[in-house]
């Protein structure tokens, strides 16, 4: 859904900002997509359009031996963007903060949020 992705691009935007020199477009609430202007970062009806490279350059590849993977589930949760390890033990599960989404662009996005509510963003 279009909307959802400008949902998503919103609160990231408000949550851990712009930081690329203006190198993104823009995607409006109704889903259209504007060329770099900086004239939207000062609307409520648009957000940055991030891009999967933008964030994999941004949140931590790697924390307490966790680092960071974005794969396809051939079930039903398509784009899985997780922190991943294969050290793990009973008390220590081989996944964190996994997030799930129909894109990649959509499962780091949601990965980001979560890593910001959990205060490590």
């Amino acid at each position: 859904m279009k909307d959802e992705l400008f949902e998503l691009c919103k609160q990231v935007y408000e949550v851990i900002g712009l930081d690329n020199d203006g190198n993104l477009n823009a995607i409006r609430s109704d889903g259209s997509i504007y060329e770099k202007d900086p004239a939207w970062l000062s609307s409520k009806n648009y957000a940055p359009l991030y891009t999967s490279d933008y964030l994999l350059e941004k949140l931590p590849k790697t924390f307490d031996d966790y680092y960071i993977d974005v794969s396809w589930s051939n079930n039903k949760y398509g784009w899985w963007a997780e922190y991943f390890t294969n050290d793990y033990t009973p008390n220590r599960p081989m996944s964190k903060y996994r997030c799930n989404a129909n894109t990649t662009l959509k499962a780091l996005l949601k990965l980001t949020l979560k890593l910001h509510k959990e205060g490590i963003l």
